[in-house]
């Protein structure tokens, strides 16, 4: 049986491009220095039925290289059924701040006491991440706590996450969230998903992320970080697939 992948696909381009005369994270993963590594990610894994049956299929067929589960979702526990099952399976958090459909929502993991200004008036996490900023203000240790909470679930229920990254890109707007989240994900010896810097590149994190210059990557790196070349969204893949497939091919 074929299932549809409702959840995003993110690709993720490694190669020797980077502002350093070789790749470390070219190194670490055992590839020569020179090669164009693509990593296909399933984000959202665990938000529904469709998207973790569909995701774990595709992981476990060669077609998905890794994903990230929602831990704040209903079917988070069938993603954590399919890591019991498999643990080849490259599995990390989706750390969730906002529910963003009109009908099907879900809630903060820490208790609400802890975290009330994660709210909507409907007790759900707010649907957009502007919306999150405003709530929030300067109590940004609400952040930490869910985050925190998120990742503290997925430990205690036997999940062994192999990195983090954010939904919506709510920790990666703000340049106090992403700190947090740099933070965090130090704090739990989980990498979170960075990029490296490139001042003339194509795709450069500053066009989108002001605070993202060079000296911020160096840090990171060396932090011990991996520091991903560039992000391709599905939305920019193009339709039919034969069109995408070809630009694929083009952008990584």
């Amino acid at each position: 049986m074929r299932h549809v992948v409702f959840s995003a696909i993110t690709l993720l381009c490694v190669s020797s491009m980077t502002c350093w005369s070789e790749s470390k994270l070219l190194s670490q993963l055992g590839l020569p220095q020179g090669t164009r590594a693509l990593l296909v990610h399933a984000d959202d894994v665990g938000m529904s039925w469709s998207a973790d049956v569909a995701s774990i299929e595709a992981m476990e067929k060669g077609s998905v290289t890794c994903g990230s589960v929602m831990v704040p979702c209903p079917w988070f526990p069938s993603t954590l059924k399919a890591c019991a099952e498999n643990p080849s399976l490259d599995i990390g958090l989706h750390l969730t701040l906002t529910s963003e459909w009109e009908l099907y929502r879900w809630g903060p993991v820490a208790p609400i006491s802890q975290v009330p200004k994660l709210l909507d008036q409907q007790g759900y996490l707010w649907r957009s991440e502007q919306q999150v900023y405003q709530s929030v203000g300067g109590d940004i240790e609400q952040v930490s706590i869910e985050v925190q909470a998120q990742i503290d679930k997925a430990l205690c229920l036997g999940m062994k996450p192999t990195h983090l990254d954010s939904h919506m890109g709510t920790l990666y707007y703000r340049e106090e969230y992403f700190k947090l989240a740099c933070n965090l994900a130090l704090a739990n010896d989980l990498p979170f998903m960075t990029f490296a810097y490139h001042a003339d590149g194509e795709w450069k994190p500053e066009d989108i992320l002001p605070y993202y210059t060079r000296e911020v990557a160096d840090k990171l790196d060396k932090a011990g970080f991996p520091l991903i070349d560039k992000l391709i969204m599905d939305e920019k893949s193009g339709k039919p697939i034969e069109e995408g497939f070809e630009q694929l091919l083009e952008n990584s």
